[in-house]
């Protein structure tokens, strides 16, 4: 077993009790972005624990398939998050942005269920592999439609939130969205080494953001009632 192994498990389980905590305040307060930020969250953790298995135990299809899902669907999914913080729980906007997120999910889950696996990629691979064992067509695809967009998303939209409420929550989810993509961006070109070390980086500053946003919300809510 690799001793870099235990990066991603950590993120793993640290991420497990970041989608807890963020899962309470959506229990407590019923907000759409605290409940698209836990599912996020959880996406992330399958995806780390994902990583970990590949490191510790080498790859499965199956665990391959569910890896590449979490790992390319969370980003997407903090995206819809952060337009529901800005615009409100009742925009349009948002839950038009939802379903098309959804239906995108429901065509990568069945693309993704029937699609081939490259198993000597699969199985002679030492490191993180990304979407490399797929075919390109779903790669490019989903990968413009979930990451590249959900992430572009979520820089803008959280450097919007920022000017808008001056809050640090905003900077913090933008940097630690800056910090995954790069993260991705070095994996795929060849320098998978930072990836679980980045990604532990990026998803603590992410939710200490979506935390700190929840609670500037209430707050703000709060004080226009005064």
């Amino acid at each position: 077993m690799r001793r870099m192994a235990f990066v991603p498990l950590v993120a793993a389980l640290i991420s497990i009790l970041f989608a807890l905590q963020v899962g309470r305040q959506w229990v407590t307060r019923r907000k759409p972005y605290q409940l698209l930020w836990t599912i996020a969250l959880l996406l992330y953790a399958i995806a780390a624990y994902g990583e970990f298995s590949s490191l510790a135990f080498g790859w499965s299809v199956l665990i391959y398939k569910v890896y590449f899902f979490s790992a390319m669907t969370l980003v997407a999914y903090m995206g819809v998050g952060e337009i529901y913080l800005l615009l409100g729980s009742k925009s349009k906007i948002a839950l038009a942005t939802l379903c098309v997120a959804c239906a995108l999910t429901v065509l990568f889950v069945i693309q993704l269920a029937s699609a081939k696996v490259a198993l000597e990629v699969l199985h002679n691979s030492t490191v993180t592999i990304g979407g490399q064992a797929l075919p390109s067509g779903i790669t490019n695809l989903y990968g413009i439609a979930f990451s590249a967009v959900g992430g572009l998303v979520l820089i803008v939209g959280s450097c919007v939130s920022w000017w808008k409420s001056k809050r640090s929550s905003a900077l913090m989810i933008a940097f630690g969205a800056c910090v995954l993509s790069l993260a991705g961006t070095f994996a795929k070109m060849g320098y998978p080494v930072f990836l679980p070390i980045s990604e532990l980086i990026g998803i603590t500053f992410l939710f200490y953001g979506f935390v700190s946003a929840s609670k500037g919300s209430a707050a703000g809510r709060l004080e226009a009632k005064l």
